[in-house]
């Protein structure tokens, strides 16, 4: 442990206790005291700013008040795609979380299938899940791009997809 991580406790502490009385005084003066007021504000800062050391330092962190925790978006989904004779498309996904979407894209850069992404059966795992795709039989023998998205089908041209495969018909 380093010095930070021993200190900020104590200092946490000392600055709760200050927050107390301070906020005791303001309820004593029914708010109408602007001096008391100005200390439980600065005080709450403090507590606030402070805090902040208490959060792991992990880039995948966010702070919120007094609280830490993990930015879903900033983990990535890993895929495993395969398409068989019968124009099923099957995949994997693994640190599956949200809503999952795909579009299907021709060698022109057409939509010609998109659909929200269901998983194949649900399992005991919901971060890891196998999903499947059917292929629209009229689609031409071909080069497709299949691109999926973490997000509900009509928020896809707001976001960028998260995993582009391209695949044969």
């Amino acid at each position: 442990m380093n010095k930070k991580e021993l200190i900020i406790p104590f200092i946490l502490v000392g600055l709760g206790l200050a927050f107390t009385v301070i906020s005791f005084a303001v309820f004593l003066t029914n708010g109408k005291s602007k001096k008391w007021v100005a200390r439980k504000m600065k005080i709450g800062g403090l507590l606030l700013t402070f805090s902040l050391f208490s959060c792991s330092e992990n880039r995948n962190y966010v702070v919120s008040s007094m609280t830490c925790y993990m930015v879903i978006s900033d983990i990535p989904s890993a895929f495993e795609i395969e398409i068989d004779s019968n124009r099923i498309i099957y995949g994997n996904m693994s640190r599956r979380y949200g809503n999952f979407s795909y579009r299907l894209f021709d060698n022109q850069g057409i939509i010609v299938q998109k659909s929200k992404l269901f998983p194949k059966r649900y399992m005991s795992d919901p971060e890891n899940q196998d999903f499947l795709i059917e292929v629209d039989q009229k689609l031409k023998k071909g080069k497709y791009n299949l691109k999926l998205y973490n997000c509900e089908l009509k928020e896809q041209d707001s976001t960028e997809s998260i995993h582009e495969h391209e695949i044969q018909l």
